[in-house]
């Protein structure tokens, strides 16, 4: 079963999400990936020498693949198919 993270951390089933909900997700990642989307990581040692920091942005394809984007499409199509 896939899930959805809130922007305050709860995780909820896809298919809980409202029909709605789930179309603007769709919508805001379509946006998110010709904007650009951001990856963010880090981490060290022991040793405050040790730390580090990376940054790389994402677009099209790359950056759907990354926020899972073909799940919520497959969930949303889904419930198309139900109605009709």
């Amino acid at each position: 079963m896939k899930y959805h993270t809130t922007k305050t951390g709860d995780r909820i089933a896809l298919c809980d999400l409202e029909t709605d909900h789930l179309k603007n997700i769709i919508k805001l990642m379509v946006r998110k990936s010709s904007d650009g989307l951001i990856i963010r990581s880090g981490g060290g040692g022991p040793d405050c020498s040790d730390m580090w920091y990376d940054e790389e942005t994402l677009f099209g394809k790359a950056a759907l693949d990354n926020m899972g984007y073909e799940h919520y499409v497959k969930e949303y199509e889904s419930r198309a198919e139900e109605d009709k």
